[in-house]
């Protein structure tokens, strides 16, 4: 059974879970998969890295290939929404539940628009400026490492963006009051305020789940309400009520990360996320699928032959070929891929992002008549 809403705060469990992607994330890069020479400078400024790595499990072939495609698929949608609104004075993304996310390092460096290779850094006009959202304690550990990968690495890059820092928990409410104190990143730069007019997209990567449905539903909404023009990227598990689906509750039950009455348990299918999102105002321009549906399209062909492959693999012996495809199927429906627009207008037209239009692929990669809409 689930763990009673009214058991002690989970942020512990919850928060830790920002360390174990991050764990995952440095391991598919040192296979080969993608390339994030970030995420391992969070891990080595952890004090319980040796703790946790000796506790933690060995990362199967099955979970690298997973966290691939979930980092090429959110690349690809931040990637997107840089390129169509390119011609914007200024652009924000927000990462909700940001753990150690490198998106930002990454967009600074060419990296993100330009997955592969090259310079990266032509193919973006206009300033865009990044606000990471998590827990104090999350917060706290992420400004602690940059620092000095900021001072070895990236200090000549700032004319770019700007990096802005939230602790906030999501489920507690309030995420506007919260955004317009945000920490600049270096403290020493004067940051430009959080700004509800100009285009912001809001990215949530398994972080949706864990709320309790009503937060959520807050988030949801207090975002349409405020924001001019926010679009949304949600990646999340959708459990159903299949045999995988109802081990995947269990398995977060007993971790202490799910507890009963969470999002994760209402979404029975990816049409059951976008009900939602309708209700809460986002129902005009929404467009989801499954992550084996995305695999299939919005993932780069050159990205997916490389998970396919096992990785470009440094490490002796690599992955080897996927052939385990009856899983890598079942794991891949069980998780969603939402994108979503509000507050358009005729003149915005050209520049959506859910965009599905007979014979042409959008953006993203989404394909008309392959994709759930509402």
């Amino acid at each position: 059974p689930l763990p009673n809403p009214s058991s002690p705060p989970l942020n512990d469990a919850i928060t830790s879970t920002s360390l174990t992607a991050a764990r995952v994330k440095s391991s598919a890069s040192s296979h080969g998969y993608f390339v994030d020479p970030y995420v391992e400078h969070f891990l080595l400024n952890s004090s319980n890295r040796r703790r946790s790595e000796e506790a933690a499990p060995a990362i199967q072939p099955m979970i690298r290939r997973g966290y691939a495609a979930r980092q090429i698929t959110i690349d690809a949608v931040i990637r997107a929404f840089l390129r169509v609104t390119e011609l914007k004075k200024r652009r924000q993304v927000v990462i909700l539940g940001s753990g150690m996310d490198t998106t930002f390092l990454r967009y600074l460096d060419g990296s993100l628009l330009c997955p592969e290779g090259g310079d990266g850094s032509a193919r973006s006009r206009g300033r865009a400026d990044w606000y990471e959202v998590d827990h104090a304690s999350v917060i706290r550990h992420k400004i602690s490492a940059m620092r000095c990968l900021w001072t070895s690495h990236l200090s000549d890059r700032l004319s770019k963006g700007m990096l802005h820092f939230v602790q906030h928990d999501l489920a507690a409410g309030g995420l506007f009051d919260a955004l317009s104190r945000a920490q600049s990143f270096p403290p020493d730069c004067a940051g430009a305020c959080f700004d509800c007019s100009c285009p912001t997209l809001f990215v949530a990567e398994c972080s949706f789940m864990y709320l309790p449905m009503e937060s959520l539903r807050d988030v949801l909404s207090e975002i349409t309400r405020l924001c001019t023009r926010p679009s949304l990227c949600v990646y999340d598990p959708v459990p159903g009520d299949d045999a995988y689906g109802r081990m995947m509750v269990r398995n977060l039950a007993h971790a202490r990360i799910a507890r009963r009455g969470c999002a994760m348990q209402f979404f029975t299918d990816v049409r059951s996320y976008l009900s939602l999102l309708a209700d809460c105002g986002w129902g005009e321009h929404s467009v989801g699928c499954t992550m084996m549906q995305a695999y299939g399209t919005v993932v780069p062909e050159v990205c997916r032959k490389v998970v396919d492959a096992g990785g470009r693999s440094v490490v002796e012996g690599g992955d080897g070929m996927l052939d385990e495809l009856e899983e890598w199927e079942i794991i891949m429906k069980h998780y969603a891929l939402i994108v979503a627009e509000a507050g358009l207008d005729q003149s915005d037209t050209k520049e959506e992002l859910c965009a599905l239009l007979p014979g042409r692929t959008n953006a993203i990669g989404f394909q008309h008549g392959y994709f759930d809409v509402l």
